[in-house]
């Protein structure tokens, strides 16, 4: 189950990724910004914790997390762009002594080039296999016999297609927050709510309360479908 605070925390911070790459597009676009430090790290996480604490106080606030949130701030900014974006067709990369060359350097200078992705069948395949791992999840925790036989159904229940997909990324989006990515089928999770005919829904932004509603509305249909 998720944790409210935690999740508020997440939501907030994944939207300032956003913030964050659109000012550094800008910034580009003006010279503002140094990459003039070599990192040794290979680790991209790493590299942009230290770009991020560098740049901090420059920051406009909608794009600044709090300096003690900036390791979690930096592993949602790295995946945010490792999953949500691709360098433009016929981009020309060029490389600088005098810039940094590491895995996160080399992706934030290409910013004005960078577009959003298409996630792909695989993707979306990918993406079922996060709703069984969210949905056992959830199961072990109301400690939910013959799971398989539930989640099954759950799967199968076109009414809560919707929820799902949203609590799936939110738990998701949570565990980019402390470690890891599941890469492009993140991406694709949100395109099943947060799009509609394959086109972004207008004005539509997420928050907490949606992702915690939807998860209340699978757990009660879990429980429905262990006692039938």
């Amino acid at each position: 189950m998720f944790d409210r605070k935690q999740l508020e925390t997440v939501l907030r911070l994944h939207e300032k990724s956003y913030e964050l790459l659109k000012w550094v597009k800008s910034a580009l676009k003006q010279g503002t910004i140094s990459f003039s430090v070599l990192h040794t790290a290979t680790d991209s996480t790493l590299a942009a914790a230290e770009w991020i604490q560098r740049h901090l106080a420059n920051l406009p606030s909608i794009a600044r997390p709090e300096a003690i949130e900036v390791p979690q701030f930096s592993r949602l900014f790295v995946s945010f762009l490792q999953t949500s974006f691709d360098l433009s067709a016929n981009t020309q990369v060029r490389t600088t002594t005098k810039s940094c060359c590491c895995g996160f350097c080399a992706t934030i200078q290409m910013g004005p080039n960078l577009v959003p992705r298409t996630p792909s069948k695989r993707d979306f395949k990918t993406a079922v296999e996060l709703k069984q791992f969210y949905l056992q999840r959830l199961a072990t925790d109301f400690q939910i016999t013959k799971s398989g036989e539930v989640i099954a159904k759950v799967l199968a229940d076109s009414n809560f297609k919707t929820e799902l997909s949203m609590a799936t990324w939110g738990a998701e989006l949570v565990r980019r927050s402390q470690f890891a990515s599941q890469g492009e089928a993140v991406l694709a999770l949100w395109r099943e709510f947060a799009w509609k005919d394959n086109n972004p829904i207008r004005d539509f932004t997420i928050k907490p309360s949606l992702i915690l509603n939807a998860e209340q509305a699978i757990a009660q249909r879990l429980k429905e479908f262990a006692n039938t």
